[in-house]
């Protein structure tokens, strides 16, 4: 379970972070900052507690750059909402084994915000100054604070239940130690060529093997009017009412295309043909919900170039790691491969890992192991072969065991950590509004 620890572990649960008040401030409006806290509709519930919508999409926010990459967002959004998940879990948690966060924790807390200080010290007035800012009261803000607290004190909680066994240090420090000298034969992708035009039935077959890949998310449309004359905003009302649609309207697709965000919450509270007016500083919004598209599939003709890349690939890819199968075997019968490899000497297992995600399997055998010949590994020039002709182990720094321990702890607290808000989440279970995800 704790095998070899590399840099790139998987993240483990992310703590409640508070965020500055600067950081509150910048990203909303003052109303949206009291819906952010009260009133805002469910993203999802654990155990009856409602994680709200501005919860979720203030800390979407903090990964506005990835969320613009299509293919990266839907796992970002999951990502934030198991996040959310998680914390709204040891919350409770946190209640009911009567974990207390004192008043004095608190204020330490809020003391040591940059965004409450003046001259480096803290200042009640530009404390109460920025709350009122943001539209915030001192006893709402210090509740947000008391809750984080009283969730990582369950997290505190687990951590005092790690140990090392000397077994586990002793492996970890084989693996670090471990130095490989030796080749490394790497077939490049561009040297695999496929003269290949696949038939319709192949093509219609990997679609409907496939068919998750070309699916589009429900979408809804809508209908928005901006405007700075009170008289003009009633009368598109009132033309709504009637049945009638005015036009200067702008139609947005979400999630295609996202509502301004001074309107967001409205819009999505609406139904299907429902209307709303509402003011927003010195302009009045008048957003309409036309219509919901409900989620499909899109059919063959639609992205069947897009279906023959994506097949294309697959048989190159399928090609490549044949073609480094027979490098691999070449290898090991002692005949030449026709590709002039890369020379490595005192190479350290711990980097060479990172560089070809090797199993753990495989790590093992690298280490204990008498075998010569490895992979063959994904490398971002295509795949690659690796040939150990000879292992050394280098002697550790006293300072490089306690950094090793330390590593050692970090992954086992993760992954009791893992374990623990699972069960956690399974005993109170959740609720997920999916369509205020969309």
């Amino acid at each position: 379970m704790f095998g070899f620890i590399q840099k790139h572990k998987k993240l483990g649960i992310a703590l409640i972070v508070i965020a500055s008040a600067s950081f509150l401030f910048w990203m909303f409006s003052v109303s949206d900052l009291k819906q952010m806290f009260g009133g805002s509709p469910c993203v999802a519930e654990v155990g009856g507690s409602c994680i709200t919508l501005r919860e979720y999409r203030f800390e979407l926010l903090k990964y506005a750059g990835l969320l613009n990459d299509p293919s990266l967002a839907p796992l970002i959004k999951k990502s934030v909402l198991n996040l959310l998940i998680a914390r709204e879990a040891l919350s409770k948690k946190a209640e009911e084994l009567g974990l207390v966060v004192s008043d004095q924790e608190v204020l330490e807390v809020i003391k040591s915000i940059p965004d409450f200080q003046k001259d480096g010290k803290f200042s009640l007035e530009v404390y109460k100054e920025t709350l009122n800012r943001l539209n915030l009261s001192p006893e709402e803000y210090e509740e947000i604070v008391r809750k984080s607290l009283a969730a990582q004190k369950v997290l505190n909680l687990l951590e005092k239940g790690i140990y090392l066994l000397p077994e586990e240090v002793e492996l970890q420090k084989k693996y670090v130690a471990t130095l490989l000298s030796g080749k490394l034969y790497v077939v490049r992708t561009r040297e695999v060529k496929l003269d290949y035009e696949p038939k319709e039935e192949e093509l219609k077959k990997f679609y409907s093997e496939n068919k998750e890949r070309y699916k589009e998310p429900q979408r809804k449309v809508y209908y928005l009017w901006k405007t700075g004359n009170k008289e003009e905003a009633n009368n598109i009302y009132k033309a709504l009412k009637e049945g009638k649609t005015e036009k200067g309207f702008t139609e947005y697709q979400t999630p295609d295309v996202e509502l301004p965000e001074e309107i967001r919450d409205v819009a999505e509270s609406l139904k299907p043909k429902e209307f709303k007016l509402v003011k927003k500083g010195d302009n009045y919004y008048i957003v309409f919900l036309k219509e919901v598209l409900p989620e499909r599939v899109k059919p063959y003709e639609e992205v069947k170039e897009k279906v023959r890349e994506a097949y294309l690939e697959k048989l190159r890819s399928e090609k490549l790691k044949e073609y480094a199968k027979q490098v691999k075997e070449k290898i090991l019968r002692g005949e030449e491969t026709g590709i002039k490899p890369i020379r490595f000497e005192n190479y350290p297992l711990e980097q060479l890992s990172q560089a070809l995600l090797i199993s753990a399997e495989d790590m093992d055998n690298l280490v204990f192991g008498k075998e010569k010949v490895f992979g063959p590994y994904k490398v971002s020039e295509g795949m690659a072969v690796l040939v150990v002709e000879e292992r050394k182990e280098r002697s550790l720094t006293p300072e490089e065991v306690e950094e090793l321990k330390r590593a050692l702890r970090d992954a086992k607290l993760q992954e009791l950590q893992g374990i623990y808000v699972d069960k956690l989440i399974k005993a109170y279970g959740v609720k997920v509004n999916k369509e205020l995800m969309q």
